[in-house]
């Protein structure tokens, strides 16, 4: 069984109609959500994992094993407004990334393998379950991004920007 993770909030910004399509056509794939939960009302699934909040240095001992993260969203105004700041997170944990596509993501297309349709979904996650789950980077790309997009580099740009206009 291939292990898929999610870490953040869980609320109605999630597509389970796509990951319950996906549960329906590939047996050997299962979810694992780590945040807390927003839902009335939880999916019952036996491959449907919701393991509640975790402390933040504690993630990885759960994402570690997972054999991929994966940004579920159901794309509105909301999430595409919103900065993807989950996506530093998953790149630091080194894993294959999955995500639903939309403009403020192209900034890490080198990163993630994007979807639109249920039908783009199931093929990739097909395609990962017979060739295994690769990621799309390697681990100096991961480590230059990282480095350049730090808070101390941001930090720094600022410092430059501010200094500029004062």
């Amino acid at each position: 069984t291939f292990n898929i993770g999610y870490v953040g909030t869980i609320s109605k910004w999630i597509d389970f109609t796509k990951i319950k399509r996906t549960l329906k056509e590939i047996n050997n794939i299962e979810y694992h959500f780590i945040g807390p939960c927003e839902l009335d009302q939880m999916l019952e699934d036996s491959r449907i994992n919701f393991h509640g909040p975790v402390n933040y240095n504690e993630i990885y001992n759960h994402v570690k094993d997972f054999d991929c993260l994966i940004v579920p969203f159901n794309v509105d105004d909301k999430i595409e407004a919103a900065d993807p700041g989950k996506i530093y997170g998953y790149i630091n944990y080194n894993k294959p990334i999955i995500s639903v596509y939309y403009k403020e993501l192209e900034y890490f297309s080198k990163f993630l393998y994007f979807y639109s349709t249920t039908e783009d979904l199931l093929d990739l996650l097909n395609n990962m379950v017979i060739n295994g789950f690769e990621r799309k980077y390697s681990k100096d790309e991961r480590i230059d991004f990282l480095k350049k997009n730090s808070w101390d580099m941001r930090a720094n740009e600022i410092r430059k920007f501010l200094v500029k206009i004062i």
